[in-house]
């Protein structure tokens, strides 16, 4: 078989289920790179996280489709990951800018990638897309019983965006805040849910999912 018929094959393996899964983790903690890979990777603490994505994603993985573990000096497991297949071209597609060429240490122009909301962010927003973007990017709120998203990375008019799509889609609001700065002096934002909407919030991510409640039910005001 080819390698465009095997990559073909490959996507065939992607349901709606699993696709909303992997572009809600690129919405927050993953990257996909141009050839079109994932690599999952989280601490300790969130193996459980890393082991329910594995779930889902072992249709598209390689190898013997468990987790591999990374190590510290003192020989403690730093982190759990794995990869996918290379069958995620279209995602990176999808989900990435070029915005400079830059040249490798061999002197090739090689394209550096930014990510950026896609054209159909609004189709991607689905309960469990935001689920899976909770889990990555959500917490809960210390002074009032609501949520938020981190969304430094995003611009101005992207996060603008993601506000306006919760009102529309889901009739919650929201805003955005300023969070202080990072250590290079960065300003830092969140995109908060108001207070009056975080019941209708925890219902919509919980439609197609218990995600939240099982490995982050700190993260929904609920107990441990």
């Amino acid at each position: 078989m080819g390698r465009k018929k095997l990559q073909d094959a490959n996507s065939r393996l992607i349901s709606k289920t699993l696709d909303q899964i992997i572009n809600g983790y690129i919405m927050g903690d993953g990257h996909v790179r141009d050839v079109g890979n994932l690599t999952v990777e989280h601490g300790p603490h969130q193996r459980k996280f890393a082991e329910w994505l594995l779930a889902y994603m072992a249709p598209i993985c390689i190898k013997n489709r468990e987790l591999s573990k990374s190590y510290n000096d003192d020989n403690t497991v730093k982190s759990y990951r794995f990869n996918t297949q290379n069958v995620l071209k279209n995602y990176h597609s999808n989900w990435y800018k070029v915005v400079e060429i830059v040249k490798n240490k061999k002197g090739i122009d090689k394209p550096k990638y930014k990510k950026h909301l896609p054209n159909n962010i609004q189709e991607l927003f689905t309960p469990l897309f935001i689920a899976v973007w909770y889990a990555c990017d959500g917490t809960a709120t210390l002074t009032h019983v609501s949520g938020k998203f981190e969304v430094t990375a995003f611009t101005e008019e992207e996060r603008a965006i993601l506000k306006n799509l919760f009102l529309t889609k889901y009739d919650i609001k929201s805003q955005i805040n300023r969070s202080g700065f990072s250590a290079s002096g960065t300003p830092q934002y969140s995109l908060v849910i108001a207070a009056n909407s975080f019941e209708r919030f925890r219902r919509v991510i919980s439609k197609d999912t218990t995600l939240i409640q099982d490995l982050f039910p700190y993260k929904l005001r609920l107990p441990k």
